[in-house]
């Protein structure tokens, strides 16, 4: 029997599986489905085109009201919703550091007024390691999703009031929120991302679907080919796309095409795309999917959170999805279902409860933000360690001044008193923490966040590499040509650099290096490390500075501040200390470019591990305090103890 005559559609809670799986298993970290967060589109596409179904009948019909449709919504949307951002609250005052948990409030706030995806486009990139910490991030797209439900039932009225033909319309707004989303990712990235103008193209494109053609009556070759074809582009798209990809812009049309592929051959009858993904169980994880899609991000953070690290290892996998299917299933039994009983509960009552409720959430939300998160959870100890954060030396205003006024700096100023420079990117800054007392003395520093110094390096898809050239070329030249500078310490994060990879837990993008000067087809990146370090030494060697590389600290791959704090506030007693011999397996080829620098006259190296490891481990505080920022910048305490080392070591260098 076709299950379309009854207005429900097996094929279409299928294809809601397929779209919360995806999103499960990218949000795992399997690595299974890199692309998975294309499932995000496939929600977009069904809801544009059974919102569109119902409003345009209604309204063809003379019954569409605005009452009864937010009220539908309501019901739909709102208990389950609630429930979990109620639990989340509550979660935080058990697992969330005091900062952590004022962004939960403001995030919760966004969330009950639907604008998620407005605070996250101003705050938050999507795929960095601290947003995998807020549980309360997946919010976004549901944000979207309303402001379209807010939008399109007036925007359909208005065509029908002006007796205007429905696609025309619908089909530029599609066209223009589609060029708008390509255009936009160029100037803005995760406006293009979060913004509803630049995804309403997406569910416009169910909308057109909806009003356009039927999607029901037998099969045909051509819908078959068209459905097969659509379930391997949102595959495809799933296993090819990655963080890397800018999305959604032209990338965007393999899962939403692909979904509107399936979904007009889905329900007609005799199909064999819509008996494969409205199989039973299929059916069954689409019917929750609503509520596995709420539930999922949650368990992630808070698991995350309580491990103090981004990435989660098989067996905590392995749990994060046990819990999200039985919270999922529950919050679908328990509190979705009693609440679309129009018996129990009517219209009235639903307005009433969710009138209630927001106030209720946004009221304890006010108050978390109130009460800074609560810190006197936490002894003092705690709250100093919760509060460290690599922006303490990302904000160093030495840290990016322009090119063309270092010279002018004081930053740079204070270097040409002292005749000591320390130069490098943000690790650099790290050290640069006790630059005021630094063995004794004051010394200027300069540099620029992500710029490793290494003239004739440049940095693939990084928007900030021009300036990085610029900025690496004109401040070595200034340091060489300087009479007033005799000694340049140089500090960078070499293991980045030279293996291009993050380390443990840590998020963020690769780093691929190329030489401008001396391309290789696919050469590795500790070569264009080795050439690039050899034309700084040998600019400022050729000055006549003495040059002094410190290097590598010992990467943890977890925060190492939050870890401390977190283990008082939740009892994790996970030792995060990374293995010696570990930090020999992954500074090798650094160890070795250092190595080879260090036999050129005028060149001496300072290698802080020595500070940090023992013959196992290697320390991550010292006396109760971080010597980390994070996972791999150190704090003042770590700053010292680096230069501490260097001082006594080189005290030649440093007079």
């Amino acid at each position: 029997m076709n299950n379309t005559l009854s207005g429900y559609r097996a094929d279409i809670d299928g294809l809601r599986a397929v779209a919360v799986l995806l999103v499960i298993f990218f949000h795992l970290g399997t690595g299974w489905f890199p692309g998975g967060y294309v499932g995000v589109d496939v929600f977009f596409v069904i809801s544009g085109f059974l919102i569109t179904k119902i409003i345009a009948a209604e309204i063809d019909l003379g019954k569409f009201t605005y009452a009864s449709f937010y009220a539908r919504r309501a019901r739909r949307l709102f208990p389950a919703l609630y429930v979990m951002i109620a639990a989340v609250l509550v979660g935080g005052l058990f697992f969330q550091l005091p900062n952590d948990f004022v962004t939960i409030g403001q995030t919760a706030i966004s969330a009950v007024l639907f604008s998620a995806n407005i605070y996250f486009w101003r705050n938050t990139d999507y795929f960095s390691p601290e947003a995998e910490f807020n549980p309360l991030l997946h919010t976004w797209s549901l944000s979207v999703e309303e402001q379209f439900y807010l939008v399109v039932p007036v925007f359909l009225l208005l065509l029908a009031r002006f007796k205007a033909p429905k696609l025309p319309f619908l089909a530029a707004a599609a066209v223009a929120s589609f060029v708008l989303s390509v255009v936009s990712i160029q100037i803005s990235e995760w406006a293009a991302y979060y913004l509803l103008p630049s995804r309403a193209w997406q569910l416009l494109c169910g909308s057109l679907l909806a009003l356009s053609v039927t999607t029901t009556g037998p099969a045909t070759k051509l819908s078959e080919a068209g459905g097969w074809v659509g379930i391997a582009a949102i595959l495809w798209a799933s296993l090819m796309f990655s963080s890397q990809t800018p999305y959604p812009g032209v990338a965007g049309l393999f899962p939403t095409l692909g979904t509107a592929a399936v979904i007009y051959a889905g329900g007609r009858e005799g199909s064999g795309i819509g008996r494969l993904i409205g199989n039973p169980i299929m059916v069954a994880i689409g019917l929750a999917s609503y509520s596995l899609y709420l539930w999922h991000w949650p368990v992630l953070a808070f698991l995350r959170a309580y491990q103090s690290s981004a990435h989660l290892g098989a067996p905590a996998q392995l749990l994060a999805f046990a819990l999200t299917m039985v919270l999922g299933f529950a919050s679908w039994r328990f509190v979705e279902q009693p609440f679309r009983n129009k018996k129990v509960f009517s219209d009235g009552s639903i307005g009433r409860l969710a009138v209630g409720c927001s106030a209720a959430l946004l009221v304890c939300a006010v108050v978390v933000i109130g009460a800074s998160g609560f810190p006197e959870r936490m002894t003092e100890d705690g709250r100093r360690s919760a509060s460290l954060a690599p922006e303490l030396v990302l904000r160093d205003p030495c840290l990016g001044i322009d090119p063309d006024q270092v010279a002018v700096s004081a930053c740079y100023r204070e270097g040409q008193r002292s005749g000591i420079v320390l130069y490098g990117d943000s690790h650099a800054a790290a050290l640069a923490q006790v630059k005021n007392t630094f063995a004794g003395r004051s010394i200027g520093f300069v540099g620029r966040v992500g710029c490793p110094p290494l003239l004739g390096v440049r940095r693939l898809g990084y928007s900030g590499s021009a300036l990085c050239t610029a900025s690496v070329e004109k401040i070595t030249e200034l340091l060489a040509n300087d009479p007033s500078v005799h000694t340049v310490i140089i500090n960078s994060r070499w293991a980045l650099a030279a293996e291009g990879t993050r380390f443990g837990g840590e998020g963020g993008s690769l780093y691929r290096l190329v030489d401008d000067e001396q391309q290789v087809a696919g050469e590795d990146n500790h070569d264009v490390v080795a050439r690039g370090l050899e034309r700084t030494l040998d600019r400022l060697l050729a000055g006549g500075k003495k040059v002094l590389l410190v290097g590598p600290v010992p990467e943890v791959g977890a925060n190492v501040p939050k870890t401390m704090a977190r283990r008082e506030l939740a009892g994790t007693k996970r030792d995060i200390r990374p293995e010696t011999a570990a930090f020999f397996e992954r500074q090798r080829e650094t160890l070795a470019i250092l190595e080879k620098a260090s036999e050129r006259p005028g060149v001496e190296v300072f290698y802080p591990h020595a500070e940090f490891c023992g013959d196992l481990r290697c320390d991550i505080e010292k006396g109760g305090k971080p010597l980390y920022l994070d996972d791999d910048h150190v704090s003042e305490t770590g700053a010292w103890l680096v230069a501490e080392g260097l001082a006594a070591q080189y005290p030649e260098l440093l007079r």
